[in-house]
């Protein structure tokens, strides 16, 4: 698809200066558990399904509409993999893009699969152990969705974290994952430090503005 009217917008404003946009990866399996890949026309390697959503667009329906487009097959979210902060994209004119890429795990219900755009010049399906190589926050995607346990993944100090029963080892929380959140008052943001702790549970360390600071437990990791 041609680009989103929005940013041809933005770009008479800022011309190729860096951008934050809202972008989503679909991870898509059919029956067989085989994934859904796509040959990029720009490059000619092979990807995920990938796109931008547009302004006030969620990402389950944004994932559901790019596969659509580029590849013809219906698909229905089942569950959210990651969130992740790209690194600086440059594209070959020259616009700059920082994504923020939420990555979902999709399973068929309709469709054939074949190039349905020019953004493709092939679509297939390949089992798991025959995918080729992949972008590297693709791959981290595709990894998150083939563990049937794990429910959330997201970078933080360049360590990603799985949270799900049996997927996570004490190492993927290490004791510098901070998570910020700013709550009703913006002035007074919130922090949670995610720490393991010997009997197998992960310990949050809260604390406000005003200094305060508790524990509470969140559940167990499974170390292997």
């Amino acid at each position: 698809m041609p680009i989103p009217d929005f940013v041809v917008a933005l770009r008479e404003r800022v011309g190729h200066a860096p951008l934050p946009l809202p972008g989503v990866i679909a991870v898509v399996r059919d029956e067989r558990e085989r994934v859904l890949l796509v040959r990029r026309s720009d490059t000619g390697s092979w990807a995920l399904t990938t796109g931008c959503l547009e302004p006030g667009e969620q990402p389950a329906a944004g994932a559901v509409r790019e596969v659509w487009e580029e590849t013809g097959v219906e698909v229905v979210v089942e569950r959210l993999l990651s969130v992740e902060a790209l690194d600086l994209s440059v594209a070959p004119n020259g616009d700059q893009v920082w994504w923020l890429a939420v990555g979902v795990g999709c399973r068929v219900v309709g469709g054939a699969a074949r190039v349905n755009d020019d953004e493709s010049v092939e679509v297939g399906w390949f089992s798991p152990g025959a995918v080729p190589p992949l972008p590297a926050h693709q791959a981290r995607c595709l990894a998150l969705a083939l563990m049937p346990d794990a429910r959330l993944g997201w970078r933080a100090d360049q360590s990603v974290g799985i949270a799900g029963p049996g997927t996570a080892r004490a190492a993927d929380w290490h004791d510098r994952t901070t998570v910020s959140h700013i709550g009703p008052d913006a002035s007074c943001p919130r922090r949670w430090r995610l720490r393991p702790n010997p009997a197998g549970h992960t310990a949050v360390t809260e604390s406000s503005g005003g200094g305060l600071r508790r524990r509470r437990r969140v559940g167990p990791v499974r170390r292997s």
